[in-house]
């Protein structure tokens, strides 16, 4: 039995557990409306939500993330690699890992949030890619990759955030990953938007930075 199987084995009934590669961009100010302009013109299936997110300030100072997704879901993600062997295309920076995220149904047994941990509000606008000669498994594509753009308020003020995150079998991440690059550069993208090593890094950084700046 593989280790994944065990978690879900050992987990509450609901427990999903899925694992991404993705690579993600911080800016500290509200989101440019030309940004968003150009992302809802790019073709693919466009979704929106508004949602509140809590984030565990101890996870985070550990480099995971753990946060109480908008009262309904528990995730937990753990870094599980930084992926050296995936090249950037066109002008983007940064470094590629591989997560592995777990979420529970939230119910009444489980851990109530803990005594620290930073309110986030959301505006997420979502993009999906997938490889068509794939298929789907029930109403979800085998692998494919979502980008999103975050609109964010945090107790520190506003920031917005670039996300690929693919998802599919080992054998399929790779395509799926750059099918995201793809799908989004068919639109070329503003010169405004700066997508470097500097404003690289995922969720749980940028917790942890948010505590060092209160």
């Amino acid at each position: 039995m593989g280790l994944m199987d065990h978690l879900l084995g050992h987990a509450a009934e609901g427990t999903t557990l899925l694992v991404t590669r993705e690579i993600r961009w911080f800016h500290r100010c509200a989101v440019p409306a030309e940004v968003l302009d150009w992302f809802t013109t790019v073709p693919g299936a466009y979704e929106f939500e508004m949602r509140t997110d809590h984030y565990d300030l101890a996870a985070a100072g550990n480099g995971a993330g753990v946060k109480y997704r908008h009262g309904t879901y528990m995730d937990s993600k753990f870094r599980l690699s930084v992926r050296h062997d995936v090249a950037l295309p066109g002008p983007f920076g940064g470094k590629v890992e591989d997560w592995v995220k777990i979420s529970t149904p939230i119910t009444p047994d489980t851990p109530p949030p803990p005594l620290e941990f930073v309110r986030v509000d959301k505006q997420l606008h979502t993009k999906s890619f997938i490889l068509d000669h794939i298929g789907f498994e029930g109403e979800r594509a085998v692998a494919g990759c979502e980008v999103e753009i975050a609109s964010i308020t945090s107790p520190n003020g506003t920031a917005w955030s670039l996300c690929f995150e693919s998802f599919g079998p080992p054998e399929l991440r790779r395509d799926a990953f750059l099918a995201g690059f793809a799908g989004l550069t068919a639109t070329p993208i503003p010169d405004d938007i700066v997508l470097t090593s500097d404003q690289n890094y995922g969720y749980p950084d940028w917790i942890a930075r948010l505590a060092i700046a209160a």
